[in-house]
């Protein structure tokens, strides 16, 4: 390896979080958790074979972008999403994903 090259090496963070909120997340998007569901900590990390941990972190951040809601006591459940709003994740979504493909390529100099 020259010098300045390790420079060009990515890291991939493939944490377990990383692993299990893209999976609910498409579960969700594509009908498969319907609005209402009550998602429960425990049999989605049994379902995926992980702790409670990186499920509970991934709940956090589909709280954050709208696709479950939870209600102290109560638990996590699956937010109402229109089709409509279906559409618009899968188009933005493959307008981010062609972008994220794209740059690695671009700042490395590779075409």
């Amino acid at each position: 390896m020259e010098k300045g090259e390790y420079m060009k090496t990515r890291v991939v963070n493939h944490s377990l979080m990383d692993q299990v909120y893209p999976l609910l997340r498409d579960l969700i998007i594509k009908g498969e958790l319907k609005p209402g569901y009550r998602i429960i900590e425990m049999d989605v990390a049994k379902k995926f074979g992980v702790s409670q941990g990186p499920v509970r972190e991934a709940l956090s951040q589909l709280q954050k972008e709208g696709f479950v809601i939870r209600h102290r006591n109560k638990g996590t459940f699956v937010s109402n999403l229109s089709r409509q709003d279906t559409r618009d994740i899968y188009e933005l979504r493959e307008v981010i994903e062609e972008f994220a493909l794209s740059k690695p390529y671009r700042c490395c100099g590779i075409t």
